[in-house]
């Protein structure tokens, strides 16, 4: 948390008189300053009182204000609540997601974890024994927990698909990796927390896939293990007249099927959509049928039938776009 001030200082030769200074403190805080740093920077009780009934500040949560021309946003109230709350507080869960703008969460719930017991509408309080200092950084001056103790706590507030979701955008940009998360989660389990049990499932999967961290397959090797299909090839070399095609994101090569992305989140270029369909045009050119499915139509585990391998089960395609076959005859090693 920011220090309290004290009464006056100087900055270079310039003196701050308590309004000024107040003024400056809350710019620094989304707007925002509480009832003992103004105290501490010489406005008096009466006086904060004041500005209270007079509109100059208005009151966001108990001992914290707001200055009226402050716009009031997300960032503003998940700061009054961490303030609100006192040192060794942050906001987590859904709020640090947000703030870490991991994909899937949006800024809408205020959460926070603190050591301390409060309740307040609107806001959903974790309490919490451990110190937070070691797994908490900040955003956009917002004391948050760290990425890795994040995506932990999100195992017991979020659906599974919505963590994979978050899981796979936190690895991807490399905001935290799989053995920052496994060391949360045996800090985690020890504790009895509900997060660890969501999340550990779904780190083994990638351990054991070796999925690259640009692909957002693992949600549906996940789906594809559960409908007990057997485990395809990850990032498989496609190779075309001995020079390296491409690398399908999963693959069964004794079929000759290729599971790759194609949705606008990895495929949003005018080149990447060029690209993907030349891809798909060389594919028709060797007679290899597309399999191609809109995934809203697999969100269960479904098996369907490829129409060239009758013997192959369709992979369940969980939260992708789309699939393609993309393996000719003599298109793989």
């Amino acid at each position: 948390m920011l220090g309290v001030a004290p009464v006056c200082f100087s900055l270079g030769m310039r003196h701050y008189e308590p309004g000024r200074l107040c003024a400056a403190m809350a710019a620094t805080q989304h707007g925002l300053i509480t009832r003992a740093q103004a105290v501490a920077a010489g406005v008096t009780p009466r006086s904060i009182d004041g500005r209270v009934r007079s509109g100059q500040w208005r009151i966001v949560l108990p001992r914290i204000y707001g200055a009226e021309e402050a716009p009031r946003t997300f960032e503003q109230d998940l700061m009054a609540a961490t303030l609100w709350a006192g040192e060794d507080s942050a906001g987590s869960h859904r709020s640090a997601a947000a703030m870490l703008r991991l994909a899937g969460i949006p800024r809408r719930t205020l959460e926070i974890s603190t050591p301390r017991k409060l309740r307040a509408n609107n806001i959903t309080v974790h309490r919490t024994r451990e110190n937070l200092r070691s797994c908490s950084t900040e955003a956009q001056g917002i004391p948050v927990t760290t990425a890795a103790r994040t995506l932990v706590d999100l195992g017991a507030v979020v659906s599974p698909e919505t963590l994979e979701i978050a899981l796979d955008d936190g690895l991807r940009r490399r905001l935290c990796s799989v053995s920052d998360l496994e060391i949360q989660i045996e800090i985690l389990s020890a504790k009895g927390r509900a997060g660890p049990r969501s999340l550990r499932p779904m780190l083994l999967v990638r351990r054991e896939a070796g999925v690259a961290l640009e692909s957002p397959l693992p949600r549906l090797l996940r789906l594809m293990l559960r409908a007990k299909l057997p485990m395809p090839v990850p990032q498989y070399p496609i190779i075309a007249n001995g020079e390296l095609h491409a690398r399908a994101d999963f693959a069964y090569p004794s079929a000759r099927i290729a599971i790759e992305a194609d949705g606008n989140r990895y495929h949003f270029t005018q080149a990447d959509r060029d690209n993907d369909r030349y891809r798909s045009n060389r594919a028709h050119r060797r007679r290899v049928d597309p399999l191609s499915r809109h995934l809203g139509r697999f969100r269960q585990t479904p098996r369907e039938s490829h129409g060239r391998n009758p013997g192959v089960a369709a992979p369940p395609l969980g939260g992708l776009r789309a699939a393609d076959v993309i393996l000719g005859p003599g298109n793989h090693p």
